[in-house]
């Protein structure tokens, strides 16, 4: 009698629970195809090292966990998120998707009582961090706007908060979103000098206005930040991070541009035959572009055509030099540029039809050309 055994953990007591086999020694599931593969008869002895290759069936529960995780922050459960997420890093603690989402949905359960900035500014760094070459930039600018989002909605509820109170609050959040500037790497350069700019905003339009309210944010660094205004502050605590980050940018950036070259160039030794196909393949489109322009140029129906536009021009020219008394002659003339428009409007017609055809065959040759430049310069 056949019998099912589980690849992960060698148990024999698997149970149908819905559409798929559920080990019940170490909770694996099977869909019922590969519970079929998985039947064997009898006893099976195994001698030496067994090693199973359970990546893919991993990283599909890290893709579905993510497809989660995102939901959950989408509806804003926060709970949900971190669930998601500690149960991919159990498997890959790694995996900077996940920490990704962790630093956005950190900051969300904070309160002026309990900011939790903190806590997303660690994950946003290992995130950062743990992210591949090619995206740690786009990481850092996607986690930070997320942080400061939160620091936004934080400030806007201190801001009502009355006097001392409100003004600690402020001082508070202000200092916790320098922190998280200077805290995120590859945080781009032209990002920090934006939100210096954002930040010098605020402290001018706080200190000008006149309700209460809206000068909380003057009061505050001039109560408790001893009278230095935040931009100020970032200004002086951010410039060598400005210069840090400006200068291993175009470094960084140099390095990945010769990495990417170098990758390219190995592909393409490797698959010398498909490049030059490729190349053939555009050198022919150019080729075949380069005709259908002289031909645009050449149909005997254009030359007809502009000889027409240059017989209306010139009886134009006569009708618009006669003096006011001479309407006979005026109308005379503009009977002949009538019979000649007469005979120019088919022409134009036909020399419109073939110009669009010509130029629609132009178009796919210029297809091919972009489309092979893309395939040779693409990333490999």
């Amino acid at each position: 009698m056949k019998q099912l055994v589980c690849e992960m953990c060698g148990g024999t007591d698997l149970v149908k629970d819905g559409g798929v086999f559920v080990c019940q020694t170490c909770g694996c599931k099977y869909s019922i195809e590969e519970a079929r593969k998985m039947m064997v008869e009898g006893t099976v002895e195994v001698t030496g090292t067994v090693r199973v290759d359970d990546s893919a069936k991993k990283q599909e529960q890290i893709d579905n966990f993510l497809e989660m995780a995102k939901s959950a922050l989408e509806g804003q459960d926060i709970e949900g998120v971190v669930s998601y997420c500690d149960r991919i890093l159990e498997i890959d603690r790694d995996n900077y998707e996940a920490w990704v989402l962790r630093a956005k949905a950190a900051g969300w359960g904070s309160t002026l009582k309990d900011i939790k900035i903190p806590q997303a500014l660690t994950a946003a760094k290992r995130a950062v961090n743990l992210a591949p070459d090619s995206k740690k930039y786009d990481v850092a600018a996607e986690v930070y706007l997320s942080i400061k989002s939160q620091i936004v909605a934080l400030l806007s509820i201190a801001q009502r908060m009355p006097g001392t109170t409100g003004c600690q609050y402020i001082q508070t959040i202000m200092q916790q979103w320098q922190s998280t500037l200077s805290g995120i790497p590859f945080l781009r350069k032209n990002i920090i000098e934006a939100e210096i700019k954002d930040c010098q905003a605020l402290c001018q339009n706080s200190k000008s206005a006149v309700m209460p309210s809206a000068r909380s944010v003057f009061a505050a660094y001039f109560a408790l930040n001893h009278n230095v205004s935040y931009d100020k502050m970032f200004s002086e605590t951010l410039a060598e991070k400005i210069k840090l980050e400006g200068e291993r940018e175009v470094e960084f950036l140099a390095k990945a541009k010769a990495e990417a070259e170098a990758k390219r160039a190995a592909y393409w030794e490797n698959h010398a035959d498909l490049k030059a196909k490729l190349e053939a393949d555009k050198a022919a489109a150019e080729e075949q572009q380069n005709a259908l322009f002289a031909e645009l140029d050449s149909f005997p129906e254009l030359s007809r055509a502009n000889e027409l536009n240059a017989m209306i021009d010139n009886l134009t020219k006569q009708m618009n030099s006669l003096g006011m008394f001479k309407g006979k002659e005026k109308k005379a003339l503009q009977s002949q540029i009538d019979a000649v428009k007469a005979d120019l409007d088919p022409i134009e017609s036909v020399v419109a039809e073939k110009k669009n055809a010509i130029q629609a065959q132009i178009d796919e040759q210029a297809k091919i050309i972009e489309g092979v430049d893309a395939e040779l310069s693409k990333d490999r």
